[in-house]
């Protein structure tokens, strides 16, 4: 699977994002921002960027594409 293997070349983004997002205040992420995070972050390359797409996303966490979409939107608004 594509995202374990990231995991495993890149485990330092990994981590770090992971140790991020839940080390987040209580209520400063709703679990559905938590998990899209996490799952989009499985992707980062070296300088931690990614481009997975929704559709990937959501099949990931077994969710829909338009769930997706509006934790990626709710999570812009509070960067």
């Amino acid at each position: 699977m594509r995202n374990n293997q990231l995991a495993i070349h890149r485990p330092d983004i990994f981590v770090a994002v992971s140790e991020w997002v839940f080390n987040q205040p209580p209520g400063s992420l709703d679990m559905k921002e938590r998990t899209v995070l996490w799952a989009i972050s499985t992707y980062a390359n070296g300088k931690g960027q990614c481009w997975p797409s929704l559709a990937r996303v959501a099949e990931q966490i077994g969710c829909s594409r338009k769930t997706v979409q509006r934790a990626v939107k709710d999570l812009d608004a509070k960067n």
